[in-house]
């Protein structure tokens, strides 16, 4: 698997772990970046494909920091089978 293969893997199934155990974020998949748009008054998360981090985008709005520790474990966990298969 290329670097982009496995960029491109890991981010699909961020994608889908959000999309089925967080429904509170619409998913707006921009290429290297994936934003997870929060209910008001909730922060904006957004997934760094390069960097594979997941991170709060919105300034002055509170960050549900429940679903972002979720999240990102999920990062680490996918990103490290991922590396660990090649």
């Amino acid at each position: 698997m290329t670097e982009h293969q496995k960029q491109a893997f890991i981010k699909e199934q961020i994608v889908m772990y959000v999309r089925e155990n967080h429904p509170q974020y619409k998913i707006d998949d921009q290429g290297d970046n994936v934003i997870f748009e929060g209910k008001e008054p909730a922060s904006n998360l957004v997934y760094d494909t390069i960097r594979c981090v997941v991170v709060p985008w919105s300034r002055g709005k509170q960050i549900d920091s429940i679903a972002l520790a979720e999240i990102q474990s999920k990062v680490s966990d996918i990103e490290s089978n991922v590396y660990n298969w090649s």
